[in-house]
């Protein structure tokens, strides 16, 4: 293959450093061509990217990367040409913090511009740049502590000068993108919900609280506004105490993509944009305990054409608030954007299974994008223990395998010194969880079970041996793998109490059932893939599963009730489904007491299975064939069902809904699409 960036450096802005935190930059260049036909741009830049040519906008999100993968996009630029002279311009975004979603890297760009075998443009010293003065700078509000910053732009501000870039001191590491690029719809327009007027009632606050207390007043729309097929006027009488006009608008259903507006005003202003999932609080929850669904835009005098390619929003719901007593909305709205998937049809008799089906798989396919995402709203971010769900029910719901490798090759590369996974790939954050490194290995094995990508598997071999070779280092005399000691280590198995994971062990750390029934799974599902890959190892690994069975059943295993206790030397009146389940999932459990440890685990003494953890309990039981069949059916039913009822245009993280964490749930979570993987795998609506 052609080298495309033989000829381009990686540069960077003049008297910048590769310490930038959250701060934009502009790049421009010319160049010509004598036919419109078969040109491209390759691209690829730390940390996002946006490009326009001849001021139109072509272009943008970078794919989720590290310092030594780096991943180029190409792009047919022939409808956005002119013969002759052509401005290229690219809009850099660098993160500068580590978070769920992005680490540090040397901030950068590349390019190279060719129509076939010419080569017309290069990155290099020449390139024009400067730092984007728009957008604010530094550290400020961030949507939350996983997502990163949130964005304030000044469309008064004065540019600055452009000036020749510098080389950026990085590596070339380029692997083209291994995924499809999102499709980015043409700006769409929800319905209007209500209006009114607003007063702030602070202004030193962050500011989705800011727009969160703002004092409302719900006015009719025919006091405040005067509305054509085009345009919303409005006007706010003078000797009125309220600050300007509010908009509350709805997509009609969860939604992602990038923040659209259009609006005239008469003089210079602040525009709050907030976006939500709900309207419980009669309003868009902007402010969640510190996190900050909210954005800042300050309009100039006149027409402002707005459009945010950075910040993909997962909502329903946006809520405007304009300071200007008079003006005119022409739009106000989002960019919808996807990734591109072949969805396969459910074809059930029964409406609520078929309805459960397709909002399962637009749950799925909300929390798709660079990578699958554990909710669009408040995270997107990569972890193990959700993408599995994601992946299992994607193979069915879209068949095919190739966004569920990538995703798993950007986990793979997080490994860290200790044997442990990243939390959050490509992220990087100061705890990860070791439940969730072991379920990578379940992730692989299933992966090569519905692919049978043996090639892959095999780049994957070695890393995943360190994986689970790590674990069985740690399996002390006890034959039993002790809880992970320190803070950077999070003993997390499910949303439940007593499996949450809240304390820190500096010394003595307990044992707990979930984590070895996690890495017993771990062995046996590394010892499938030896079959394949390198068959002399499996019944090392084979061994190491069964050793490990036997440690969890003679130790966790109550038999005057019949049920596995979660800690040993814990609150032993605490008993977990989950426990029951991973017990029975990981074959711990002898012949003889497994119907005995069934019946229990669906006692009403049993803190029950939350939505991430339900596949578990469901596949045992499904697994012991017809008798618990229609139990599951009923369960999807009513649990699934209740969602609908409520409203669900996707499904939520818990069945708590909007209100769970503290008022942070989240509406569309990827593991919540379970019943998809129950109906492809059982059948079970035949």
């Amino acid at each position: 293959m052609k080298e495309f960036f033989a000829g381009a450096d990686w540069i960077f802005v003049k008297d910048f450093h590769a310490d930038v935190c959250n701060t934009y930059f502009d790049y421009r260049a010319e160049f010509h061509v004598d036919k419109k036909e078969k040109v491209k741009l390759y691209i690829s830049a730390s940390t996002l990217y946006a490009v326009y040519v001849n001021g139109q906008f072509v272009e943008c999100g970078q794919y989720a990367d590290y310092e030594d993968y780096q991943v180029y996009d190409e792009m047919l630029l022939d409808s956005y040409l002119s013969n002759g002279k052509n401005v290229l311009e690219i809009v850099q975004y660098v993160v500068g913090t580590d978070f769920s979603t992005h680490r540090i890297q040397k901030p950068g760009v590349i390019f190279a511009v060719w129509q076939e075998d010419n080569c017309l443009l290069n990155s290099n010293t020449d390139i024009l740049s400067r730092k984007n003065v728009h957008y604010h700078s530094g550290t400020m509000e961030k949507v939350s502590v996983q997502l990163g910053y949130t964005f304030k732009y000044d469309a008064c501000a004065e540019k600055l000068p452009f000036r020749k870039s510098v080389l950026a001191g990085k590596e070339k590491n380029l692997q083209k993108r291994p995924i499809k690029k999102l499709i980015i719809e043409e700006a769409t327009v929800g319905m209007l919900k209500t209006q009114g007027v607003f007063l702030n009632n602070c202004r030193e606050k962050p500011i989705g609280e800011i727009m969160h207390e703002a004092y409302l007043s719900t006015r009719k729309a025919g006091a405040l506004l005067d509305i054509d097929d085009e345009s919303i006027k409005w006007h706010v009488d003078e000797d009125d105490m309220a600050e300007g006009v509010y908009f509350i608008v709805d997509a009609g259903q969860e939604t992602v993509g990038f923040l659209n507006l259009d609006v005239d005003v008469p003089e210079e202003c602040d525009i709050y944009i907030g976006y939500g999932e709900h309207l419980e609080d009669m309003r868009v929850r902007t402010f969640v305990n510190n996190r900050n669904f909210c954005a800042l835009y300050h309009a100039h005098a006149g027409r402002n054409r707005f459009f945010n390619p950075f910040l993909r929003m997962g909502m329903r719901y946006l809520q405007i608030h304009i300071s200007s007593k008079k003006g005119i909305l022409y739009k106000a709205g989002v960019r919808n954007c996807y990734y591109p998937l072949n969805i396969k049809e459910a074809g059930f008799k029964n409406p609520l299974h078929h309805k459960i089906y397709d909002v399962g798989v637009r749950t799925l396919h909300m929390c798709m994008h660079e990578h699958y995402e554990d909710c669009p709203w408040r995270e997107q971010a990569l972890y193990t223990f959700d993408s599995r769900v994601q992946m299992l029910c994607g193979y069915y719901a879209f068949g095919e395998f190739e966004f569920a490798r990538e995703s798993l090759r950007l986990i793979a590369h997080s490994l860290r010194e200790d044997n442990m996974l990243e939390l959050c790939s490509p992220g990087k954050v100061r705890i990860t969880i070791p439940s969730f490194t072991a379920v990578f290995i379940r992730q692989l094995k299933e992966y090569l079970d519905y692919s049978k990508d043996v090639v892959f598997i095999r780049q994957m071999y070695d890393m995943a041996k360190r994986i689970v070779d790590g674990f069985a280092r740690r399996v002390d005399d006890t034959g039993l793998i002790p809880c992970y000691q320190g803070k950077g280590y999070w003993n997390f198995y499910e949303w439940r109490k007593g499996l949450h994971g809240k304390e820190y062990f500096e010394q003595n750390p307990p044992y707990e059932c979930p984590l070895n029934a996690f890495v017993s799974d771990a062995f046996w599902c590394f010892a499938r893939i030896c079959d394949v890959v390198c068959p002399e190892n499996a019944a090392y690994y084979d061994n190491l599963h069964i050793k490990l069975n036997e440690a969890i059943h003679k130790s966790f295993f109550d038999e005057q009730r019949g049920i596995y206790i979660t800690r040993l030397n814990g609150d032993s009146e605490q008993l977990h489904a989950l426990t029951q389940a991973m017990a029975l999932y990981v074959e711990a459990t002898p012949e003889h007491l497994k119907d005995t440890v069934v019946k229990n685990m669906l006692g009403e003494n049993m803190i029950p299975c939350s939505l991430s953890a339900s596949i578990y309990e469901y596949d045992v039981l499904l697994q012991m064939g017809e008798i618990y069949r229609d139990y599951v059916r009923e369960k999807v039913e009513t649990v699934w069902g209740e969602m609908l009822y409520a409203g669900a245009t996707t499904f939520w993280e818990t069945e708590g809904g909007a209100s769970d964490f503290k008022n942070a749930g989240s509406l569309c979570h990827g593991w919540s699409a379970v019943p998809i993987y129950l109906y492809g795998k059982y059948n079970l609506m035949d």
